[in-house]
């Protein structure tokens, strides 16, 4: 019966007039390397030999994708998303655009590992700062992995030298803009700033001085104000202490509510079964553990922020994976989903006033959904009836949500692997046929780029894994199963349009007193927001963050259960 009902829905879901999938090229690709820079996607692809990477980029042709540069021409180079085998937390860190630009590392065979910058153009892909001097370059090891932030209009990093180690520093994108913040651990020593997260204003992050262990620091871009936010575990080893005391495990920082929560080792260091879900707001008082006896998952997408709520998943007391919310405080952390009941496998998105996730029970797997009550959590327009299936590479673009599912037919070996766009209801779900993703997709303009393999029958053909396109088919807005949320022009405009420095937000029917305003770029990332007074009933007029590049983007504002929202296109030339 599922084999029957998933013939069903692929033959009412895809529809080529409004859809198209298209392979670029062949290649083998670096997948957590890809991003949108500069109107293409870049990239880094393995050359001849294994684990040996150059920097390309595409245009979403054939003809447009090519090799950036040849940053060492005797020999494939070393950039550094292909050398990062320390762990799942390495790859997400690798390399940042900031302005328009890709930071990473790469070694030149000239200067070691060292700070590079791209424009995705040969002649805008350059070295921008040599912070060891000599061949050998700065050394990333497992417990050094590179960590970038925007904060304030600057980006911050983790890098160092022979004579400082591995430290906090800073760049505005220029070579002279680029120097140390502070040098924690005094000496040759290492504190090694982990996991850089910007939390009201500031740079949170893990590290260690050599008197407190791995503990929490947080830092307004100064040497004198970067402190320690409390020392939760007294002594050498700390909260954030893997084991090894040379490294911090990954604290899967999240802001919700006006809070920052993250994992922290009750035990410092001596096993998952001692981590727990914390909570600060950024002083000593108010940083303490919302829970004593979970398990949380180790994962990248295992908590999110819901209408102000937090949102993870923990194993509690033999049974399997649930979902809990907290409101910061420990009385306020309850259970969501029953034990016994649908099950969470980490994947978590939000889309309007729900979570969507990779769901379980005792039978079936595939997408779930929340309101974030045990009565709103059930499965999501009935996909997992048609096969049981896991939820891969979850992204919301354009009120639309994003994902691969696979399953492996009749119970075998071999794994499919289909991309699926959906706003939350069965009837505008489409599943696109050929491809396999096995990345995220990145935003082209009004398309998407990206990476894996392919179904169809190739006859003498050498690759077996390709650059895809997307052209994505138009479905309305992300209302949802049950939501309740309004997105309509009419009630909001904003002018002018398009902006540069300040733009005025007008109200049509819509009490913006208390509202929450957020701008988000064509990712999806949100890039601002604030809580407006009480004097704001029809209209407020605000400053546009310098950090903004020119381009096109969303205001959403929100209030209890509605959210409206405008375009709005910056343009200071």
């Amino acid at each position: 019966m599922k084999r029957i009902l998933y013939i069903i829905l692929i033959c009412i879901s895809v529809s080529p007039a409004f859809s198209q999938v298209s392979i670029i090229v062949p290649a083998k690709v670096d997948g957590p390397s890809m991003k949108s820079v500069n109107g293409k996607v870049i990239y880094g692809q393995e050359g001849a030999l294994q684990w040996e990477y150059e920097l390309w980029a595409t245009d979403g042709t054939p003809a447009g994708t090519a090799l950036v540069k040849d940053i060492n021409p005797n020999f494939a180079s070393d950039l550094f998303s292909s050398m990062t085998q320390a762990g799942a937390d390495g790859l997400k860190y690798e390399n940042h655009v900031y302005k328009d630009k890709l930071y990473f590392y790469a070694d030149d065979g000239i200067h070691g590992m060292e700070l590079w910058v791209s424009d995705a153009t040969n002649a805008g892909t350059n070295m921008l700062y040599e912070f060891n001097p000599g061949l050998i370059g700065w050394d990333f090891t497992d417990y050094k992995v590179p960590d970038f932030c925007e904060m304030n209009n600057l980006l911050y990093m983790n890098a160092g030298n022979l004579t400082n180690g591995n430290e906090l520093w800073v760049t505005d994108g220029t070579t002279g803009g680029t120097q140390e913040v502070i040098d924690l651990n005094p000496g040759t020593v290492s504190s090694n700033p982990s996991f850089l997260t910007e939390y009201h204003g500031k740079l949170y992050f893990t590290a260690t001085d050599g008197t407190h262990g791995w503990e929490l620091y947080c830092s307004d871009g100064t040497s004198a104000g970067t402190q320690l936010v409390s020392d939760m575990i007294p002594g050498v080893r700390g909260i954030f202490d893997d084991g090894t005391g040379t490294s911090s495990i990954h604290p899967h920082f999240t802001v919700a509510g006006g809070l920052l929560y993250f994992q922290g080792d009750d035990a410092g260091g001596i096993g998952a079964a001692q981590r727990h879900w914390w909570r600060t707001d950024g002083t000593a008082a108010g940083t303490f553990r919302i829970e004593t006896t979970l398990f949380p998952y180790d994962a990248e997408d295992a908590a999110v922020d819901l209408n102000g709520v937090f949102y993870f998943e923990s194993y509690d007391a033999g049974f399997g994976g649930e979902l809990w919310k907290s409101d910061g405080s420990v009385a306020g952390t309850t259970q969501v989903t029953m034990n016994n009941g649908l099950l969470v496998r980490t994947a978590m998105v939000t889309l309007g006033n729900y979570i969507y996730f990779n769901g379980a029970d005792n039978d079936s797997t595939g997408l779930a959904q929340t309101d974030g009550t045990t009565a709103g959590s059930a499965w999501s327009f009935g996909v997992q009836d048609v096969v049981p299936f896991q939820v891969k590479y979850p992204a919301i673009y354009n009120d639309n949500l994003f994902f691969a599912m696979s399953w492996y037919p009749d119970g075998g070996m071999d794994q499919t692997t289909r991309l699926v766009q959906t706003n939350g209801t069965r009837n505008n779900t489409v599943i696109y046929p050929i491809a396999q993703p096995r990345t995220k997709i990145i935003p082209l303009g009004n398309d998407f780029v990206f990476y894996g393999s392919d179904t169809i029958v190739r006859i003498n053909q050498l690759f077996d894994t390709f650059l895809f396109r997307l052209t994505p088919t138009v479905l309305p807005g992300g209302a949802g199963v049950g939501v309740t949320e309004t997105k309509s022009n009419k009630y909001i405009s904003c002018y002018p349009n398009p902006a540069s420095d300040k733009i005025t937000i007008r109200s049509n029917e819509f009490d913006l007193r208390g509202a929450m305003v957020s701008i988000v770029d064509v990712t999806g990332k949100l890039v601002y927001s604030t809580k407006l007074g009480a004097d704001n009933f029809s209209s407020v007029v605000l400053n546009i963050p310098t950090s903004l590049s020119n381009g096109f983007y969303i205001v959403e504002i929100r209030s209890s259960n509605q959210l409206v929202s405008d375009r709005l296109v910056i343009n200071r030339n």
